[in-house]
């Protein structure tokens, strides 16, 4: 089964101790992360003087990549053909609700699944499980093997830059330092993406993950996605 990019995002950035599927501010940062770096990957979003700023080019190359993607891209976008930080564009990849979409979709494939119950049979809550937790051991191996060999690819330079901007590639082997880390997904970036603009674009998206999600807004902007 392939999956779409940002599909393995989520399954990369979940919590590593459990199969649950909630909506950890890793998780949703990740998934937000993820629909704008596809756009960087395919040239639809490009860094200028700092800024992102919007390009009608195509898309990520993928097959699987499709309807949500696009879907959440358009919503993101819509109106927005001025360059901006790239913190705002992070936020409104949040508020857009990617994460929520994004694990629906896993669980049509029948990656996840909802189970709808009561807390102290009063609350509705639904708790979000993998229902096959292959496609997430599947995507790990792959993004830890990437950063071992140095030779990715686009789209698992993509996950491993992301993994670690989430805080999930420090539990992948090979254990590295946080120093080490950075420089090991800034390298696999560079070599990935030998012009340079669309290596620093994607560091961009990543850095602003991080800051956006150890924001003092972080929890009230990713409530939406639980």
């Amino acid at each position: 089964m392939e999956l779409a990019p940002a599909e393995d995002a989520v399954l990369v950035c979940r919590h590593r101790k459990h199969e649950r599927l909630e909506a950890t501010l890793a998780a949703v940062f990740g998934a937000a992360g993820a629909v704008l770096a596809e756009q960087v990957a395919g040239g639809r979003l490009v860094l200028t003087g700092g800024r992102l700023v919007r390009a009608d080019r195509g898309g990520f190359g993928s097959a699987a990549t499709g309807s949500v993607t696009d879907t959440l891209w358009e919503t993101i976008s819509a109106g927005k053909d001025e360059p901006r930080a790239p913190r705002r564009w992070m936020r409104d990849a949040v508020k857009a609700e990617a994460y929520a979409a994004v694990r629906a979709g896993l669980a049509e494939r029948g990656v996840a699944r909802a189970d709808r119950g009561r807390f102290l049979l009063v609350f509705p809550v639904t708790r979000w499980t993998e229902s096959d937790p292959a496609p997430c051991a599947a995507v790990r191996e792959r993004v830890a093997e990437a950063v071992r060999q140095g030779r990715p690819g686009e789209r698992l330079t993509v996950l491993a830059v992301l993994a670690d901007a989430c805080g999930q590639l420090q539990h992948l082997p090979p254990e590295l330092d946080k120093r080490s880390r950075a420089d090991r997904v800034a390298d696999l970036a560079a070599r990935t993406w030998r012009g340079g603009e669309t290596a620093a674009a994607l560091l961009a998206v990543a850095a602003a993950l991080t800051r956006t999600e150890h924001s003092a807004e972080a929890a009230q902007i990713a409530a939406a996605n639980g």
